[in-house]
């Protein structure tokens, strides 16, 4: 590019130096001036051609330089998102790791805290069992399996079937014993209740068989909501009272099938009964009063006492109100003992004698109102009181 240059300007200057030598004749002069401004121009157009070319190059290897910039970028970045992608699955790894360490470790300290509550709960002196009835709850409370709950509501639920232990071999049952026992169903109704911090619902209370002989039992404001079942089949209720006031059956049962009632009271007053079941199929009644009293309501659930066989005791409806719910004695026996509907209050719901036997006994509606309702014996429908025909149930008494 250099030499070009060179030659170009020593052949200008060439031309330029005869035209010069020309000057005083003006059309060779002319004519020389021409062919140098010619030349200029040439070599000028040959100057642009390179200074182009090189331009033209130049973008090239920018462009070269830029791709290769950007590939080396995108390599860059594929490598670090390889490495953030193999360091995350890492920490994914180790903290899975760490997490099953912490569980196992959370099961064996379970473990070791349901051993320590169980060996407590079957201790000789009553104020260990009553601490081993806390920490059995507190560990259900703790365990977050709900297969590992149950087990230990489970625990809980055996103490009270387990035959109660005598103070110096008499007959009177240990009050520490009795304190005890209170305290296992107050713990319970404690998570049952809509302010629990952490809610039992869900789970299934079985006293199936449990004897109540003294005590006071209060599941006062539980909530018997969906999968929540207390059983208390064969259960003997001998003198203590049973306290169901104010409970909330949504979806939840309650079966008291086989049980038998001799003394003491089971209540379900102020009960509200929406969707929830309680049952005293083939119950045996011989004292004691079962009541749902005071404001229980029915307005859908069901209660049945189906082949339920009254012989003493006392069955309350004092003041309830149904309004769509059922209450079933089919196939009852009443040879005595009274079941009573006083100042009900019948604007929907339904109760059935169907195919009942009285040979003794008193049913009675005395003050209850019927705006909708309906009670029912054999498909016979008796809207008011008394009944057309005199028959077991009382037709002294009446309802407007």
């Amino acid at each position: 590019m250099l030499l070009a240059a060179a030659i170009g300007a020593v052949i200008l200057a060439g031309l330029w130096f005869a035209a010069w030598q020309w000057r005083g004749e003006p059309a060779q002069a002319a004519e020389w001036y021409d062919i140098a401004r010619t030349v200029a121009f040439a070599f000028a157009a040959l100057g642009v051609l390179p200074a182009g070319y090189i331009a033209y190059v130049r973008q090239r290897t920018q462009d070269w330089q830029l791709r290769e910039n950007r590939r080396e970028q995108d390599h860059r970045e594929q490598v670090e998102a390889t490495r953030i992608a193999e360091l995350a699955a890492k920490i994914d790894r180790d903290t899975a790791d760490i997490q099953m360490a912490n569980d196992r470790a959370d099961q064996a300290a379970h473990r070791a805290r349901y051993g320590e509550a169980a060996a407590q709960l079957g201790h000789g002196n009553a104020a260990i069992r009553l601490a081993g009835v806390y920490a059995m709850a507190q560990l259900a409370d703790d365990w977050a399996d709900p297969d590992a709950r149950q087990q230990c509501v489970d625990v809980l639920c055996a103490y009270l079937r387990m035959p109660w232990p005598m103070l110096n071999a008499s007959t009177e049952p240990d009050p520490g014993e009795v304190q005890v026992r209170e305290t296992v169903v107050r713990v319970i109704t404690a998570h049952l209740r809509s302010d629990a911090s952490r809610s039992w619902s869900g789970c299934n209370f079985d006293f199936t068989g449990a004897q109540f002989p003294t005590g006071t039992y209060d599941f006062k404001d539980a909530q018997f909501g969906e999968g929540t079942t207390a059983k208390f089949a064969k259960a003997a209720f001998t003198g203590a009272d049973v306290i169901f006031e104010g409970p909330t059956f949504t979806d939840g049962q309650v079966f008291f099938d086989s049980a038998q009632f001799t003394s003491g009271l089971v209540t379900f007053d102020g009960a509200q009964f929406t969707g929830g079941t309680v049952t005293f199929r083939g119950a045996r009644f011989t004292g004691g009063k079962v009541t749902f009293d005071w404001a229980a309501k029915f307005t859908g659930g069901r209660v049945t006492f189906s082949a339920a066989k009254f012989t003493g005791g006392e069955v309350s409806f004092f003041a309830a109100t149904l309004t769509g719910g059922w209450v079933g004695f089919d196939w009852a026996a009443f040879t005595g003992g009274t079941v009573t509907f006083d100042r009900a209050a019948f604007t929907g719901g339904q109760v059935t004698f169907d195919r009942a036997t009285f040979t003794g006994g008193r049913v009675a509606f005395p003050g209850a109102t019927f705006t909708a309702g309906v009670v029912t014996r054999d498909g016979a429908e008796f809207r008011g009181w008394p009944p057309p025909e005199p028959g077991p149930i009382l037709a002294e008494d009446h309802a407007g």
